[in-house]
C-alpha cells in the first residue's frame, strides 16, 4: 500500500464519527486487528523464560483470525524497512507458529542507548499512516495495538532528560522539546488518545515490562474550505461509503424482525382472544369453551355416547370424529370421518341418534 502524507489532525472527531469508525473496524469484511510487537534489542533487556512464556501465551491464546502482526526491533533507531514490511496475517495455528519462529529474544551486543521516544514516534506514526491510507482508498480501517517489550519508560514528556531515561542518546532530537520530532511525537500521542490511560503492563523480574497499548480505530480528519460556502471533509463521506450497505441490511433486518413481531403478536392475540358461541339461537353469545363433547350438553342427543369433539386450538376451530361407525357426525351435510378444520363461523352440525331421528345444531361463532 502506497504511503500517503499523514499528520496529526487539528479537527476533532465527533462521538458519532468515533462510533462509526469503531463499527467499520468490526465489519465482517475487516476481521482482525493490526498489532505491532516492538522488542528492545539492547543488552539491558534480557528476555528470559518468563518473558518468552508470556509472549508465547499472548500469541497462542490472544491472537485471532485476521490479525495482522508486525515484528519491529528497536534500540537507538528503527529500521525503516521493517516498518514498511508486509505483516504476518493470522489465518490458522500454523501462522501463529510461523510468527513465533520469526521472533528473536536474543539481545544484540552491538546495540545500546535505547531512544524510546524515537521508537514511539515512528511506530505510532506508521500505524496512523496505514489507517489513513485505508481512509483515502475507501477501505475498512483496523483497530490497532502495540506490544512493547522494553525497560524504557513509555509516554515520557519531551525533552527526554537523564531523569526520564538515561540511555537516550545525547544527540537525540527528543532531548529538545522544541525539535520537530518532539513536537510531532507529542501531537501523535494526543491525536491517538494515548495519554492518561491506565498502564497495562507486566513487570518481569525488575528487568523490563511487557506493555500493551491499544489504539482505538481512528483516522485523521481533514476538512478544507470549498467554494460557495462549502467545506470538504474526509470522515463523513467515508463512513457513508463504508456503512450504507450494512445500514441498509440492518434496516431491512430490523423491519423484518418488527414485522415478525407484529405478526407474532397478532397471532398470539387471535389465539387468546375470547370467542362467543350460539347454538340453535339459544343462549346467544355465550363464552365459548375450548372443548365440547358431541353427545353431551349443549350437543345432547339423549344418550351417553360421545360421537366426537368440537375443539378450539389457538385461532382455529376443529371438528373431530370418534371411532364409531353408527353414530356419525355431519358438517353442513358432509360426513366427518376423522378431523376437519372448520373455516366458517356459521355452520350446521348433524348428529346421528340411536333411537331417534338425527339431531341438528345450528352453530354461530363470534371471534
Amino acid at each position: 500500500m502506497k504511503s500517503n502524507s499523514v499528520y496529526p489532525s487539528q479537527e476533532k472527531l465527533s462521538p458519532e464519527q468515533k462510533l462509526g469508525l469503531g463499527i467499520v473496524s468490526k465489519l465482517v469484511s475487516n476481521q482482525g486487528r493490526e498489532i505491532v510487537i516492538a522488542i528492545d534489542r539492547t543488552q539491558s533487556v534480557k528476555i528470559e523464560e518468563e518473558g518468552r512464556t508470556r509472549i508465547t501465551q499472548l500469541i497462542r491464546d490472544a491472537l485471532q483470525v485476521g490479525d495482522r502482526i508486525y515484528i519491529i526491533d528497536f534500540a537507538t533507531d528503527i529500521d525503516d524497512a521493517k516498518l514498511a514490511k508486509e505483516p504476518i496475517i493470522i489465518r490458522s495455528n500454523e501462522d501463529k507458529t510461523k510468527l513465533l519462529d520469526n521472533l528473536s529474544f536474543e539481545s544484540d551486543p552491538n546495540l545500546r542507548n535505547t531512544d524510546i521516544q524515537n521508537a514511539e514516534w515512528k511506530i505510532y506514526k506508521r500505524l496512523a499512516e496505514l489507517n489513513q491510507e485505508r481512509l483515502i482508498a475507501k477501505q475498512p480501517i483496523y483497530s490497532q495495538s502495540v506490544i512493547w517489550m522494553t525497560d524504557a519508560p513509555l509516554f515520557t514528556q519531551s525533552p527526554a532528560t537523564e531523569q526520564n531515561w538515561i540511555e537516550t542518546p545525547l544527540n537525540s532530537p527528543f532531548r529538545d522539546a522544541n525539535s520537530q520530532q518532539s513536537k510531532d511525537r507529542s501531537a501523535w500521542l494526543q491525536s491517538l488518545d494515548l495519554l492518561n490511560k491506565p498502564e497495562r503492563s507486566h513487570q518481569i523480574k525488575d528487568n523490563y515490562k511487557l506493555t500493551v497499548v491499544d489504539i482505538a480505530p481512528t483516522v485523521q480528519e481533514v476538512c478544507t474550505y470549498a467554494p460557495s460556502g462549502q467545506s470538504n471533509c474526509l470522515v463523513a463521506p467515508y463512513l457513508v461509503n463504508q456503512l450504507w450497505l450494512p445500514s441498509f441490511i440492518l434496516g431491512i433486518s430490523s423491519l423484518a424482525v418488527l414485522l415478525g413481531l407484529i405478526v407474532s403478536g397478532l397471532h398470539i392475540y387471535a389465539s387468546r382472544k375470547g370467542w362467543k358461541i350460539s347454538i340453535n339461537d339459544e343462549h346467544p353469545n355465550v363464552k365459548m369453551k375450548n372443548r365440547y363433547n358431541l353427545g353431551e350438553y349443549p350437543f345432547d342427543c339423549g344418550d351417553s355416547e360421545i360421537r366426537g369433539y368440537l375443539l378450539r386450538r389457538g385461532k382455529d376451530l376443529w371438528l373431530e370424529a370418534s371411532k364409531n361407525d353408527t353414530l356419525k357426525i355431519f358438517l353442513d351435510g358432509q360426513e366427518i370421518v376423522q378431523r376437519e378444520k372448520i373455516l366458517k363461523e356459521n355452520f350446521t352440525l348433524t348428529l346421528n341418534c340411536e333411537n331417534s331421528n338425527p339431531k341438528e345444531f345450528l352453530v354461530r361463532i363470534t371471534k
